[in-house]
């Protein structure tokens, strides 16, 4: 893995970088990766060093969100089992964006659930900002961004147009980052699931 997504994060703003087809790599991790090497700890240990920490956070928002539905001990459990996922091994010990995402994905959801069931006013912002930053790690974040519109529309008179201006603003950004990779995007998932030129034209004309 580190051969692939993890040598072009790591030389996304260096001479070095090579764009290939093969890959959609956003600059929110590689930019991590970048602040360690101003600070000079950069490299792979840095890489590595932001992937697990970025797998241990992620049971923050993960406790938070299941413990409104579930006791402490299920909770607990809960967090548990993701602690020691393969999956979130396999990812936390490699220069690899994944966790990161995970991390912002999950609080962003967990910062939307509190919105929509306390009408907390600052969660919303704050799932907004945690949504954007994770559609600047990877693509899959721009998911978040119809449940973000959709439940600002549902504030009705607590809705301002500071709030919508606010809104347009910050997915400006990951929007216009996405805009001329979409359908390179498309290509990859396609090729990601196995599924080559010949293969799709024969057998998949609908993808």
């Amino acid at each position: 893995g580190e051969t692939t997504d993890g040598i072009l994060s790591l030389t996304y703003f260096s001479k070095d970088f090579v764009i290939t087809p093969r890959f959609v790599i956003l600059p929110g991790y590689p930019f991590l990766l970048q602040l360690g090497q101003w600070i000079g700890i950069g490299g792979v240990l840095w890489g590595r060093s932001i992937a697990c920490l970025s797998g241990l956070l992620v049971l923050i928002p993960l406790w938070r969100y299941a413990r409104r539905w579930m006791g402490a001990e299920m909770t607990a459990m809960t967090c548990l089992m993701a602690l020691f996922s393969p999956l979130l091994w396999q990812w936390s010990l490699k220069v690899m964006p994944d966790t990161t995402f995970l991390l912002l994905f999950w609080w962003a959801l967990e910062r939307l659930t509190a919105a929509y069931l306390d009408h907390h006013p600052r969660a919303w912002v704050e799932a907004c900002l945690a949504g954007v930053a994770a559609a600047c790690v990877r693509p899959e974040g721009l998911l978040l961004l119809p449940w973000i519109l959709v439940l600002e529309s549902q504030l009705g008179h607590r809705s301002s147009w500071t709030r919508k201006v606010f809104f347009l603003l910050s997915w400006a950004f990951p929007v216009y980052l996405i805009k001329e990779k979409i359908f390179l995007l498309f290509s990859a998932y396609r090729e990601g699931m196995g599924l080559g030129p010949n293969t799709v034209d024969a057998n998949f004309p609908i993808v």
